[in-house]
């Protein structure tokens, strides 16, 4: 359960042998729900987690939101460059993130999160 704070979008220029096309890249969404009356205590950890995945893994996105609406759950959205990247990479990268943090604090989560693999089919 990694996740990466949501940020403001930057436009930038780049010369056309820059742009790399998204097929093939590979997204994680994850749908956390947090024990009630410890949203932002989950949301604080979960900001943590996402800014140590960026800095291990600076090629992949993560991207952290909080529903507007009640009961709140959070929603990580993770970028990889490829499936090969996510199976080799992913649970190295959560294990050294638990690892520096140490494990999420009993009771935090309500229920488990709800995972989905989806491939890039277009920008």
């Amino acid at each position: 359960m990694v996740v990466a704070m949501s940020g403001l979008a930057v436009a930038t220029v780049c010369k056309a042998d820059q742009f790399k096309p998204v097929i093939g890249q590979f997204v994680v969404t994850s749908r956390i729900y947090p024990a009630l009356g410890r949203e932002d205590e989950l949301e604080a950890r979960l900001i943590r987690e996402a800014e140590l995945a960026k800095k291990m893994e600076p090629q992949c996105t993560f991207r952290l939101h909080r529903s507007v609406s009640e009961p709140v759950f959070f929603v990580l959205y993770q970028i990889y460059p490829s499936r090969a990247v996510f199976e080799k990479r992913h649970e190295e990268t959560m294990h050294n993130v638990h690892k520096k943090l140490g494990p999420p604090p009993e009771g935090i989560t309500a229920r488990l999160s709800e995972i989905e693999y989806f491939r890039v089919l277009a920008d």
